[in-house]
């Protein structure tokens, strides 16, 4: 089930220049919640722990958005996305891929993390992951265009990805 978090909401009520969205994903005690951590410059951000218990369910979104300032000159407000670890041994294919999907849909920016060497497992997994993600936006994109008559192609676009 999905909880949104109020005072998230009038966090995000208050930007009002443009905004970026970074989402970390990857397998489970990847270190996706230190890795953002350390992007947002903070000791207590998101939860990390030494427990096997994981600290992140679903999709987390940090409180408020950090302001930048674009090369440009430009102010620009930085939302960070922490999401659970894929392959974890009680979750299913399934469930990764909804909270890959979403959490790619949402993003400009996808970091995927992970700790050892990329082997061809891991990619096989990301490439299953965004395939899904793609049959889902395109679903999207065709039960809201056979109502409004427009296609969003951007939707079907996948934000930049580090690796």
């Amino acid at each position: 089930s999905m909880e949104l978090v109020q005072e998230n909401l009038r966090h995000l009520h208050q930007v009002k220049e443009g905004v970026a969205v970074v989402a970390v994903v990857g397998k489970f005690h990847s270190g996706k919640s230190f890795l953002l951590n350390q992007l947002m410059g903070k000791q207590d951000g998101f939860g990390i722990g030494p427990t096997i218990k994981p600290q992140t369910m679903g999709i987390w979104m940090w409180g408020k958005p950090m302001s930048m300032q674009l090369p440009s000159g430009d102010p620009l407000s930085v939302i960070f996305l922490d999401t659970e670890g894929f392959a974890a041994s009680n979750i299913s294919e399934s469930y990764d891929a909804k909270v890959f999907s979403v959490a790619t849909l949402l993003s400009s920016y996808l970091i995927y993390n992970s700790v050892k060497i990329i082997d061809q497992s891991d990619i096989d997994y990301l490439e299953l992951l965004a395939r899904r993600t793609q049959l889902f936006a395109l679903r999207s994109q065709l039960s809201r265009s056979h109502w409004m008559e427009e296609f969003n192609h951007d939707l079907l676009k996948f934000p930049p990805l580090l690796w």
